[in-house]
């Protein structure tokens, strides 16, 4: 009886592990760190406060924005729904290729989340972001 319920337990954990591998979370970002040329971010609810990034001098903050975006734990709606009608902040990054990503706060500012090109959006619950962001445009 030992024997079949260690089974059980060793494929429960296998099937899991399978489950979450197999449902990746997609990105925020569509670039590399190293493509980043310029952050801009706008804190909407402090008079548009701007503070502006660039690379000289500033990889490391680049790096930690970057990083904190890139892992939101996110879902896609592919509908016409507007996540946020009155954001938080706006982050926009400048690639070298000349492209951008704009990120926008929801409301509560937990929440970030990006237009897609089509219809819809893609986002998720980003409580760390709202930190490095109010450091930066208080």
């Amino acid at each position: 009886m030992a024997r079949i319920s260690v089974r059980l337990t060793v494929i429960s954990i296998l099937a899991f592990v399978l489950l979450i591998q197999s449902c990746p979370w997609t990105k925020l970002l569509t670039k590399n760190v190293e493509e980043v040329q310029k952050i801009t971010v706008i804190n909407l609810r402090n008079g548009n406060r701007t503070s502006e990034i660039t690379q000289e001098g500033n990889k490391d903050l680049i790096n930690t924005i970057y990083q904190t975006i890139n892992t939101t734990k996110t879902r896609t709606v592919s509908e016409h729904a507007h996540q946020s009608v009155n954001p938080y902040f706006t982050i926009t990054l400048n690639y070298s290729d000349g492209t951008e990503d704009i990120i926008y706060s929801g409301e509560s500012s937990n929440f970030i989340s990006k237009e897609l090109s089509g219809n819809g959006w893609i986002g998720g619950k980003n409580k760390v972001l709202i930190e490095v962001v109010n450091r930066l445009t208080i």
